[in-house]
């Protein structure tokens, strides 16, 4: 690491980026100017659902929702591309989106999101559509193969008859040994930032559990929730800092905190 002004906290500071390929450019940009170096290694990669026939049919459903819910920038995607080829209009639908940046992804396809949370997670977006719709009606939630179900399970409890359908999935990256060799061979990153759980437990699969843990010992560890520090804890590499919220803006300015200004015993 090298010195620098306030201006580029990260002062060189390298930064390991494990999200999906389509999501790091973005995130090596907000890195670079804050002063750091982006050690871009993508670990997921997003693929359509093993079956596509729920999320078509749902979108040609669509009028039938007095809210569609979008989990993230990829689900965003989705529902754009899903209601082209099924011919779904979707000017006078109330959509929802998880935070600031899904509702962008939106925008940039045509969509408006009537509904985003301040705080960019499951439980805000929960607490956004009962504030914007207080009486129960019928919700579609397009969500990862894997994702959580706070979202649906608190709509649910407050009376929503609610549709979950698969819109994507998440599979591990295919990196090359040479790829591999690269990572393990140049300087060691000093802080990791892991977007997911399953950006964290891709670089497990593809190191190997035990030496991904063993890499990962003397680098900084950031997770960007509470649910990604629960799945690096479970591992054995449990984070240093959790983001004070879940945006890559406020992980850095955790991540330079954390560097230039440690706890007592760090």
């Amino acid at each position: 690491m090298t010195g620098g002004d306030r201006r580029r906290p990260l002062r060189g500071c390298r930064v390991l980026v494990t999200r999906e390929a389509g999501k790091t450019a973005e995130t090596a940009r907000a890195i670079e100017q804050a002063g750091g170096v982006a050690v871009v290694f993508p670990t997921i990669a997003v693929g359509p659902p093993a079956d596509a026939a729920p999320l078509d049919q749902s979108m040609r459903d669509s009028g039938m929702f007095d809210v569609i819910v979008v989990s993230s920038r990829t689900g965003a995607d989705v529902l754009a591309g899903v209601a082209a080829r099924v011919g779904a209009d979707l000017a006078g639908a109330r959509i929802a989106a998880v935070g600031q940046g899904s509702a962008a992804q939106l925008r940039a396809h045509g969509i408006a999101a009537s509904i985003v949370p301040d705080r960019e997670d499951g439980q805000g977006l929960l607490d956004a559509i009962l504030r914007a719709a207080p009486r129960p009606g019928r919700a579609l939630v397009l969500r990862a193969e894997e994702g959580r179900e706070v979202l649906v399970d608190g709509l649910r409890a407050a009376g929503w008859e609610v549709a979950s359908v698969v819109a994507y999935r998440t599979v591990v990256a295919e990196r090359s040994p040479a790829e591999v060799e690269a990572l393990l061979a140049a300087p060691r990153p000093d802080a990791a930032l892991f977007m997911s759980p399953s950006a964290f437990s891709g670089l497990l699969r593809i190191l190997g559990a035990d030496a991904a843990v063993r890499w990962l010992a003397p680098v900084l560890r950031v997770a960007i929730g509470s649910v990604t520090a629960e799945a690096m804890t479970r591992a054995g590499a449990a984070p240093d800092v959790v983001a004070s919220s879940p945006s890559v803006r406020a992980a850095l300015d955790d991540i330079a905190a954390a560097l230039y200004h440690p706890p007592v015993g760090r």
